[in-house]
């Protein structure tokens, strides 16, 4: 089995996050579903695991018009 497969969703999706964030892919925010994006805001607000992405996750929410 993949460290993939073995890893909860949601941790998956905290490192995808960082990534796309380290190598400044915006795109990768905006291409996520709004499901994904609406845990990602509720980390953010909780302040877990310093959620550096908050702005990239915020921006691609009120496209939505979440905002």
């Amino acid at each position: 089995m993949s460290d993939t497969e073995t890893k909860p969703k949601s941790a998956v999706l905290l490192e995808d996050a960082m990534a796309a964030y380290d190598r400044e892919d915006r795109a990768w925010f905006y291409a996520l579903p709004t499901e994904s994006l609406t845990f990602l805001w509720g980390v953010a607000c909780a302040n877990i695991s310093g959620a550096a992405w908050d702005d990239e996750v915020y921006d691609a929410l009120a496209v939505r018009g979440w905002f």
